[in-house]
């Protein structure tokens, strides 16, 4: 966790409030997109790594969250899945379904206000798989049900379900979904073409 980002334990000038008890806040600067690294690794668990997993979180965005191209925006990450091996960036390493995979969550530029959304941030995949035409990966939009847009200063529910494809097919699995609704799923996903790969991380 990054030293700067200390709990959220109250409200403050941004109207940064927790959901129930503490929240952690992460600041990210303006014209940036890091806030933190978190990770929890598959392989030092009892169960060892899966090739299929679950995951939900809480985030909300601040009144002062402005990511819109004319703030400097450019989009970052969100928490996801990961199959990421010997320090190699699957995207940078020419994915071919034998070196690594990676499904994180991310964002978008936040829209402007004249936007027929409104001033709202788009979620969206960035998917790195076994596919040659998209070397670094693609960022498939959250839309459905009209959901994948975030407001500032709301909490939302997040949730990403991953299922790795059998060796030899089409069958992977990624679905989202924001306060309970479907917002985007996919059901021939090719993440790997080794049983090696698994869901490290």
């Amino acid at each position: 966790v990054a030293p700067d980002a200390p709990p959220a334990d109250g409200a403050d000038a941004a109207h940064y409030e927790p959901l129930d008890g503490g929240a952690l806040r992460c600041t990210v600067d303006a014209g940036g997109h890091y806030g933190m690294s978190l990770h929890y690794d598959f392989a030092d668990t009892p169960g060892g790594e899966p090739t299929e997993a679950h995951m939900r979180y809480y985030v909300r965005l601040a009144d002062s969250w402005n990511q819109s191209a004319t703030a400097g925006g450019v989009g970052g990450k969100f928490p996801g899945f990961g199959g990421l091996y010997n320090g190699q960036c699957p995207a940078c390493a020419n994915a071919d379904g034998t070196k690594g995979w990676s499904c994180r969550g991310g964002y978008s530029q936040t829209l402007a206000p004249s936007n027929v959304l409104g001033a709202v941030t788009p979620l969206h995949s960035i998917n790195v798989d076994v596919d040659p035409a998209t070397q670094y990966g693609k960022t498939p939009r959250w839309a459905h049900n009209g959901m994948g847009f975030l407001e500032n200063n709301r909490w939302y529910c997040v949730e990403t379900h991953v299922r790795l494809n059998d060796v030899g097919s089409s069958n992977g699995v990624l679905r989202a979904w924001v306060d309970g609704y479907l917002a985007y799923e996919q059901r021939d996903v090719v993440w790997r073409t080794v049983d090696a790969l698994k869901i490290r991380d």
